[in-house]
């Protein structure tokens, strides 16, 4: 049998009020994480996104989910690694 490794993110809420100043900082901590979580129990062949990924839906905190994704995967990438990505939206 062969093992799924998955990571999984939940209630994200991107464009909250006051997210925007923290984020930057938040980003490259998590994605520090990342690369020691990868050394534990990576490669990733798939990734979860479960509940709010954005506060309200509007364009642009969609525009912004994109960008985020888009880095998410760069770092992903530089891992050696190119999970799939699953969708579950809350509300």
């Amino acid at each position: 049998m062969t093992a799924i490794r998955w990571l999984h993110f939940s209630d994200l809420h991107l464009g909250m009020m006051g997210q925007r100043h923290l984020w930057p900082q938040m980003q490259e901590l998590l994605f520090e994480d990342l690369r020691r979580l990868y050394d534990l129990c990576g490669p990733w062949d798939l990734v979860l996104f479960t509940g709010d990924l954005t506060q309200s839906g509007e364009v642009e905190e969609c525009r912004q989910l994109d960008v985020l994704l888009g880095d998410l995967w760069k770092c992903f990438d530089k891992l050696r690694c190119n999970p799939l990505l699953s969708v579950v939206p809350g509300n």
